[in-house]
């Protein structure tokens, strides 16, 4: 015969049992995403970006200008190191470029038209019809340069070198310690998240712009000490929308948004006083990640750019012109990995 107790603990077991199922289901439907690094491995990326602005400057002299345009660049990436903290050294170097602009300006005396057209083996620009040449020579140091970037499996950059061979020892030290600097902010701004994610989960990374702007000022002589760099952290929101399988590969989509406003800001350059009312930037981005071997095949974004400012300089004569600037730029991007 059951006792009255034997159904509350029939029930009490049931529910237990659920829990721990449910539990046990969710950490199964858990993801670690992660970079993957090999040493001596090597990728190619492939960029596209298409580009369009309009600006409009009221002042001592006034012009309307508008551009179009679109880049490609092709990327060479080699590992030459993993250390064991897993942070790659990654030695890249551009194979190919181009860039096709269209745009034309008004300045009161008429429209000018401009076209414009490069790569690695040289390039043409045309102004109402004339044309002047652009040599290799003056663009091989895009080309022929490389540079290495320090990657975590997080994919933060937390260091990143320039080829200084031909700079000076003064040049390559200053170079080096802005290369420090910014990589020391860049690394505290992780794509990826520590903690293993859901689909639907959301995490942040913040991009502590004041703070950096404000470290590279110091000691710089192109700022005086009246320069406001009145910049806001950047945050971005990642959501980790999807997880799919694609040929025996487990692939993450991960979207990425990100907006920051600079205002009231002010910078002194010689004879040029800029002073920012705004420069608003949002972005939205989408990443494929192949989670099983640790690199992103696909991507693609969006960002716009709308600026108001105030510039003071000096005209022809000799005395101060001003002028008040608006302006719009979008670019939308596609890129590739393989």
């Amino acid at each position: 015969m059951k006792s009255k107790g034997e159904p509350f603990m029939s029930r009490r077991k049931t529910i237990l049992c659920f829990f721990v199922i449910n539990l046990a289901a969710s950490a199964a439907s858990a993801i670690e995403l992660r970079k993957k690094f090999e040493k001596d491995q090597s990728r190619t990326s492939q960029w596209t970006v298409n580009f369009e602005g309009h600006l409009d400057v009221e002042g001592t002299k006034r012009m309307i200008g508008s551009a179009t345009g679109v880049a490609n660049v092709r990327l060479s990436q080699t590992v030459v190191d993993v250390d064991s903290g897993n942070i790659a050294t990654l030695r890249n170097r551009i194979e190919e470029f181009g860039v096709r602009l269209d745009g034309e300006a008004d300045t009161g005396d008429g429209i000018s038209h401009l076209q414009y057209e490069i790569d690695q083996n040289g390039g043409t620009i045309i102004t109402d019809g004339e044309s002047k040449p652009i040599p290799a020579d003056f663009l091989k140091d895009i080309s022929e340069k490389t540079y290495n970037v320090k990657m975590n499996s997080l994919g933060a950059t937390v260091g990143f070198s320039l080829d200084s061979s031909e700079m000076g020892l003064g040049e390559a030290e200053k170079v080096g310690d802005i290369a420090d600097q910014v990589s020391e902010f860049l690394g505290k701004s992780p794509q990826l998240p520590e903690q293993s994610v859901e689909v639907g989960d959301k995490w942040e990374s913040d991009f502590d712009v004041k703070e950096m702007s404000k470290k590279l000022s110091e000691g710089n002589p192109m700022l005086p000490p009246d320069s406001v760099i009145g910049i806001d952290n950047v945050k971005t929101i990642h959501t980790f929308r999807e997880i799919r399988e694609e040929d025996g590969q487990q692939i993450a989509v991960i979207e990425s948004r990100s907006e920051f406003e600079w205002n009231d800001g002010n910078i002194s350059l010689g004879f040029l006083k800029l002073e920012i009312k705004t420069l608003g930037v949002s972005s939205e981005s989408i990443i494929e990640l192949n989670n099983t071997a640790g690199y992103a095949p696909r991507s693609t974004s969006v960002t716009q750019i709308e600026i108001k400012a105030d510039i003071t300089t000096a005209t022809s004569a000799g005395e101060p012109g001003t002028y008040e600037i608006n302006g719009e730029l979008s670019f939308e991007s596609e890129a590739s990995c393989y």
